[in-house]
């Protein structure tokens, strides 16, 4: 040994389970789904006998890391965690009636959760209370009443897109989207830095693919680092 060092803040994550070195591709599912949660692999270790993968990750990446792996091998169902900008302009409106009258099929057919995490228009933004997110029959009142927020313990601010960022970037969930109805330039010059951090990103808007060429070139070298979906 030429010498030790000590590294705070981590966490183990692990898999368990009987004739795992019989049966391929467990190991790559299991690193797969944490690459594509956006969570960095610091060490990986096999036990001797060959029924457990552990690998260390940040402690901060500790719960999207265990999400991540519970959906990979279908232990929970595939939760995504929605951001919806512009919710209630014209096409944010439709697009929240689609996704609220389509809840209950996804999670039925397809076993996919959707979590309202936050809604905006732009001049307020109503984030949910906990992880169960907003409720969709009632964000339109949300974003106009603060009474209605307060009844709900939600909490309803001015439209901040950095706090947008922060917000789903803190989110557990491994699958995170942030769907842009709006034609904001503004908008438009966060998507490098979403991508970056793992955040998927679906738009109608021309922006990010038909205005700054340059912006346009660093969004698309973002997506290809973190592999997150535009």
């Amino acid at each position: 040994i030429n010498s030790l060092s000590l590294v705070t803040g981590m966490a183990i994550v692990a898999i368990v389970g009987e004739g795992m070195a019989l049966t391929s591709g467990v190991s790559a599912t299991f690193m797969s789904s944490l690459a594509n949660a956006n969570v960095n692999i610091r060490l990986i270790a096999q036990g001797s006998s060959e029924r457990q993968v552990a690998v260390v990750v940040s402690a901060d990446d500790a719960s999207r890391a265990l999400r991540a792996a519970h959906m990979a091998f279908t232990l929970s169902a595939t939760t995504a965690s929605i951001a919806v900008l512009g919710s209630t302009g014209d096409i944010g409106s439709v697009l929240m009636k689609q996704i609220q009258g389509r809840e209950k099929c996804l999670l039925k057919d397809l076993n996919v959760q959707l979590i309202m995490t936050c809604a905006a228009n732009s001049r307020k933004m109503v984030i949910a209370k906990d992880i169960n997110g907003l409720d969709m029959d009632k964000i339109s009142d949300l974003l106009i009443d603060d009474e209605t927020c307060t009844r709900t313990e939600n909490f309803l601010t001015n439209t901040d897109m950095n706090k947008v960022t922060e917000i789903m970037e803190q989110d557990v969930n491994p699958n995170r989207v942030i769907i842009d109805c709006t034609n904001n330039e503004a908008v438009a010059e966060f998507y490098e830095e979403w991508l970056s951090k793992g955040i998927n990103i679906i738009s109608p808007s021309p922006n990010a693919a038909a205005g700054d060429l340059t912006r346009f070139k660093s969004i698309c070298e973002a997506q290809a680092l973190s592999g997150a979906n535009w």
